[in-house]
């Protein structure tokens, strides 16, 4: 959903032709990430047509599903596998909540500024398969607490 909310933001973006910096000024965004976001756009686009899987002469054909969020999504979690979380539904009688976890079977805890945290957290017993995609893997394995002693996570 994150980056399906970057499409969309990078979409109106593009649709302010010279108004860019004061849309971003508007809506506390980064001017220079939404042009790097574009320059890569335009890098990956030249990859697909090098590729043979456009043209540039029929670009407006050749993705029917572009405002398919569905698709996009799939698309996004197939093209970042295998940093995939999967959803975990709480059990009826169970702990409240579900837990992501990652194809190794780790659980995966979005960090807390996250809108997976409260996603997660408020999984019901029953829905839709879910996932989350996540860039990188933290893990933390201990700190030392004032005692001297060493804390587990």
């Amino acid at each position: 959903s994150d980056m399906v909310a970057v499409i969309a933001v990078h979409r109106a973006w593009t649709q302010q032709k010279d108004k860019k910096e004061k849309f971003c000024r508007n809506h506390a965004l980064n001017h220079l990430a939404l042009r790097e976001i574009d320059t890569l756009r335009h890098q990956f686009l030249d990859l697909v047509i090098d590729a043979g899987l456009a043209s540039r002469d029929d670009l407006d054909d050749c993705n029917i599903a572009k405002e398919d969020a569905l698709i996009t999504s799939c698309c996004l979690v197939a093209g970042l596998y295998p940093n995939i979380s999967t959803l975990v539904r709480p059990r009826r009688g169970g702990p409240k909540g579900g837990r992501l976890l990652t194809k190794d079977g780790e659980v995966s805890r979005p960090s807390s500024s996250s809108f997976q945290r409260k996603r997660v957290n408020a999984a019901a017993e029953n829905g839709k398969d879910a996932y989350a995609i996540y860039h990188a893997k933290h893990r933390s394995i201990g700190a030392v607490g004032l005692s001297g002693q060493r804390q587990r996570p």
